[in-house]
């Protein structure tokens, strides 16, 4: 990235790459990984740790809403803009921090997973526009052609693998 700093058309193809590039191997390896939790829950914890697996579903949906943004944010390290990391990640631990005092009493541990994806997508729409006002960000063609193909499959997957009966085990 830093090889990049002069050239926001550059920068942006590199952001570009990066979202693809996590879309395509975190969206299937998490899905991977919540079919076959049965499996490996157990092998490297306990039997009694498969009662937090629900928690996993709403985890990974996080991970894959920042890695979204992540790829995004990347360019403001190059460009040394210190400030803007330490507000976004200020409004980050904030928006979990919040949604999980909110969340808590209705669903009690289930709150910290909850808390995770909704921070993570209350703050991606304003790290996109954010970028694209400011930093001249852009999704290419090839990254919104794949957000649209990845959004309902992704989703599809996570509903599907959150089905006690539809798991790599009983399968």
């Amino acid at each position: 990235l830093t090889e990049h700093v002069g050239s926001p058309l550059e920068l942006n193809k590199v952001q570009n790459n990066l979202l693809r590039l996590g879309i395509i191997i975190l969206s299937p390896l998490t899905l991977l990984l919540l079919i076959s939790r049965q499996i490996w829950i157990p092998l490297l914890y306990d039997y009694s740790f498969l009662t937090a697996a629900s928690l996993l579903i709403w985890q990974f949906s996080g991970d894959i809403l920042s890695i979204i943004r992540t790829s995004i944010t990347s360019s403001l390290l190059t460009l040394e803009r210190f400030w803007e990391i330490n507000i976004n990640e200020f409004f980050y631990w904030f928006c979990w921090i919040v949604f999980m005092k909110i969340l808590i009493p209705h669903l009690g541990i289930l709150a910290v997973g909850v808390g995770y994806f909704l921070a993570n997508l209350v703050l991606l729409p304003v790290v996109l526009i954010y970028h694209y006002r400011y930093l001249g960000y852009k999704l290419s063609k090839q990254s919104v052609y794949l957000l649209l193909k990845a959004i309902p499959f992704v989703s599809m997957g996570f509903w599907i693998a959150n089905q006690k009966e539809l798991n790599l085990v009983s399968i």
